[in-house]
């Protein structure tokens, strides 16, 4: 079992942990293809605050809050100077492969700073979540990497069931919406999976079954995203694994994921990560 330190981006394990004396007081900026969830674990009695930021927006953490952060977001550890933070990581693809939460996967993202004094039962719920899997690496425990799969999988069937609350609340709940929002939920799917492909409204709303005009409103209800949009954010997520794992130029990276200009590529990857696509593949961080 490989040691827990923050700086080991190349764990072998399904889940890294990394208690609070291993997470650093200060990290620069830098992305990864994984996940990390960064929790603040201070007695809410404490003033004991620490700051991320992601995609140039910082987040300032208080006892008992949560941090998500997705692969390919560029972030950085601002100020940990209490060493209050401890953290998982993890390859999204042992959420994404099983089909319950696949269709997820764009919704997750939704989910960033969940803040303790806000949503006090979910965020408890994730907290238990995040220190037994701390707890399980620290005492080895045996059959510890199963159970932190099972326990990583609880977790997310938590989240899961809060982001479709929520989706549900905001559409007012019926029968019928709910098959609708699954439809919306598979249509995200398949644009993750046809995003490099020519891809119109619709194509996808005639997929769904729905005219464009109401698949449109819905979509941006379910998802919080205009289709373009949404489809334009694929797009630049299949460019960062390019940008990571090929050494594809920048121009062969904006076809192949599907754009059609390297204009339009650089626009709109720096309008979801804030800088030019060649900058940002300096800042990966592989070892």
């Amino acid at each position: 079992m490989s040691t827990p330190t923050y700086e080991n981006r190349r764990f072998t394990d399904p889940i890294n942990t990394i208690e609070e004396k291993y997470y650093p007081a200060q990290f620069p900026n830098h992305w990864h293809n994984y996940v990390e969830v960064v929790f603040c674990n201070a007695k809410a009695e404490t003033d004991i605050t620490a700051g991320i930021q992601i995609n140039l927006d910082s987040y300032l953490l208080h006892p008992g809050d949560i941090v998500f952060i997705w692969p390919g977001e560029l972030h950085s550890i601002e100020n940990n100077s209490g060493h209050a933070l401890c953290a998982l990581q993890f390859h999204s693809d042992i959420i994404t492969e099983l089909p319950d939460f696949r269709s997820y996967q764009a919704l997750f993202r939704r989910v960033r700073h969940l803040k303790a004094n806000e949503q006090p039962d979910l965020s408890n719920t994730l907290k238990t979540a995040i220190l037994h899997m701390i707890n399980i690496r620290r005492n080895n425990t045996n059959f510890g990497g199963v159970e932190n799969l099972i326990t990583l999988y609880e977790m997310f069937i938590c989240l899961s069931t809060h982001i479709n609350d929520l989706v549900m609340e905001n559409m007012n709940h019926s029968a019928e919406l709910s098959l609708t929002i699954e439809k919306i939920y598979d249509s995200c799917l398949y644009i993750q999976e046809n995003c490099t492909n020519e891809l119109s409204l619709e194509d996808v709303a005639n997929q769904a079954g729905f005219s464009p005009f109401y698949f449109s409103r819905i979509f941006k209800n379910a998802t919080s995203y205009p289709f373009t949009e949404y489809l334009n954010l694929q797009r630049v997520k299949h460019a960062q694994s390019l940008l990571a794992e090929s050494e594809l130029s920048i121009t062969e990276i904006c076809y192949q994921s599907g754009f059609k200009s390297s204009s339009t590529f650089n626009r709109v990857f720096r309008q979801f990560r804030g800088i030019a696509p060649s900058e940002y593949r300096k800042y990966y961080s592989s070892t």
